[in-house]
C-alpha cells in the first residue's frame, strides 16, 4: 500500500512539472514536485523499499537546485537519499554523500561536510578500500580544520589516516602526523598526557623505517617538548629499541618489547612493524655469524 502511494506521489511530481497554469510560477511547481517526492520517500520507507526512497530524495535535491538559495536543502536531501541508498548500495550511497559534502562546502558548512566525509572514510574503510578511505579520512580532517572548534574530531581522523599508514608501511606519512598531533597535545592540559602515547607510536615507526639517526634526534626533539616525558616507559622503550638496533641486538630488542607490552597493548600495526625489525635483527645477527 505504502509502496503504490510512494509510486502515486512521483507520478504527481512529474505531472505537477510538466503542467501549465497561468497562475502558478515555475518555482511553485519546482517546489511543490519536491514535496511530492519527499512524500513519496517517506513512502518507501515505511515498507523498506531503500533505492527507491534515495532515488526520491534525489530527485528532491535536484529539483531543489532550481530553486534560488536551494543548496542546503538539496544537500540535506542528499544525505537522506545516501542514508536509504547505502541500504542497498554502499557505493551508490557514498555517491550521494560525495554530492552532500560539495554543496555543503560551497555554502560553507564545513563542519557539516567534514561529517559526512568521515561517513565516507568509514564506509569506505568497511568495504576494504583502504586508499579511498585515507583520502575521505585525510579531507575529513582538513574540512574540520578549516572550521575551526572541532580539534577532537579533526585529530580522530588524523589518527585514522595516521594508523591506516601505517599499516599500510607508508611510514613516513604516518610519523608526519603522529608527531603533528602530539605536539598539538603539548600545550593542552586536557591532552598532554597523551604526548607519550603518540610519540611512542610515532618512534615506532621511525625504527621501522630504520633511519636510527632521525630516531635518536626524535627522541631529543621529544624531551623539548615534554621534558617530564623522559621518565615515562615509553620513552625507556623506545631508547631501548634504539640501543638494540645499533647494537644489532635482536634479543635484546625483543626483552624491551615484552617488558613494554606487559604494561600497555600494543595494536597489531605497531606489533608487526616491530616483528619485521627484529627478524632484520635475527638476520644481521645470522649474517655476522657467517662471516667469522
Amino acid at each position: 500500500m505504502s509502496e503504490a502511494s510512494g509510486d502515486e506521489y512521483c507520478r504527481n511530481a512529474e505531472s505537477k512539472l510538466t503542467s501549465w497554469s497561468f497562475f502558478s510560477s515555475r518555482r511553485e511547481k519546482v517546489e511543490e514536485a519536491s514535496d511530492l517526492y519527499i512524500k513519496a520517500a517517506n513512502q518507501y520507507k515505511i515498507v523498506k523499499k531503500w533505492t527507491k526512497a534515495g532515488k526520491a530524495y534525489q530527485r528532491a535535491a535536484e529539483l531543489s537546485l532550481e530553486v534560488s538559495h536551494g543548496k542546503y536543502t538539496a544537500a540535506s536531501n542528499y544525505v537522506n537519499a545516501a542514508q536509504c541508498l547505502s541500504k542497498d548500495d554502499p557505493a551508490a550511497g557514498m555517491a550521494s554523500y560525495q554530492d552532500a559534502v560539495k554543496l555543503f562546502l560551497e555554502e560553507g558548512k564545513l563542519h557539516t561536510a567534514a561529517k559526512h566525509m568521515q561517513t565516507i572514510a568509514e564506509m569506505s574503510e568497511e568495504a576494504g578500500k583502504i586508499t579511498d578511505a585515507l583520502i575521505a579520512y585525510q579531507k575529513a580532517a582538513d574540512y574540520y580544520e578549516a572550521e575551526g572548534g572541532s580539534a577532537t574530531a579533526s585529530t580522530k581522523c588524523l589518527l585514522k589516516v595516521a594508523y591506516m599508514s601505517a599499516e599500510a608501511r607508508e611510514l613516513e606519512k604516518a610519523v608526519e602526523i603522529l608527531e603533528k598531533v602530539a605536539l598539538s597535545c603539548v600545550g593542552n592540559n586536557l591532552l598532554k598526557f597523551k604526548v607519550k602515547d603518540y610519540c611512542v607510536e610515532a618512534g615506532i615507526c621511525r625504527i621501522g623505517i630504520g633511519d636510527l639517526v632521525a630516531c635518536k634526534k626524535s627522541l631529543d626533539q621529544y624531551a623539548i617538548w615534554q621534558p617530564e616525558i623522559v621518565t615515562s616507559p615509553e620513552f625507556n622503550f623506545l631508547e631501548a629499541l634504539v640501543i638494540a638496533c645499533e647494537n644489532y641486538d635482536g634479543e635484546k630488542f625483543s626483552d624491551a618489547v615484552t617488558e613494554y607490552a606487559g604494561r600497555k597493548n600494543l595494536l597489531k600495526w605497531q606489533t608487526s612493524i616491530l616483528l619485521e625489525v627484529k627478524e632484520k635483527l635475527d638476520g644481521e645477527e645470522e649474517g655476522a655469524g657467517d662471516l667469522t
